[in-house]
């Protein structure tokens, strides 16, 4: 009797678990973090756009550079007023709270990538630099 039900416990445990995992998996905000996290420097945007399986839901140009956003949720109503096609300086670089924020250099090649409000750190070839907005960096960056 009690091997029974100590047996029946071990299987209610294991499938609760199973379900939570599944259920977990299966969230579109746990698919937009794995994405996030598989993002490289020197990624292709072909690379980036298969990744996240979808076109950017913003771009804009920064002087030879260009700045491509993902979002896990639509961006109707989050972007900043007139959301500029190019930023014509570094602070004119849009923030959009929880969007990837990625640059692509003149060849189409990630050089760095951040996610406005939830990291702390622009990640780059040189390093990982401080903030949560590509308009933190260098202005010599961008060229």
């Amino acid at each position: 009797m009690i091997k029974t039900t100590a047996r029946l416990l071990i299987a209610v445990i294991i499938g609760t678990l199973a379900a939570v995992a599944l259920y977990l998996a299966a969230q579109p905000g746990v698919r937009f973090a794995d994405r996030y996290y598989a993002l490289e420097v020197g990624m292709s945007e072909d690379n980036v756009l298969a990744l996240f399986g979808r076109p950017p839901d913003y771009a804009c140009a920064f002087k030879e550079s260009k700045i491509v956003y993902y979002s896990r949720e639509p961006l109707e109503g989050r972007l900043p007023g007139e959301a500029p096609d190019v930023a014509s300086y570094e602070a004119a670089i849009p923030w959009i709270a929880g969007a990837v924020q990625i640059l692509l250099d003149k060849t189409g090649r990630v050089k760095a990538f951040t996610w406005n409000g939830e990291e702390q750190f622009i990640h780059c070839a040189e390093g990982d630099w401080p903030g949560a907005s590509l308009a933190l960096l260098d202005e010599t960056f961008f060229e």
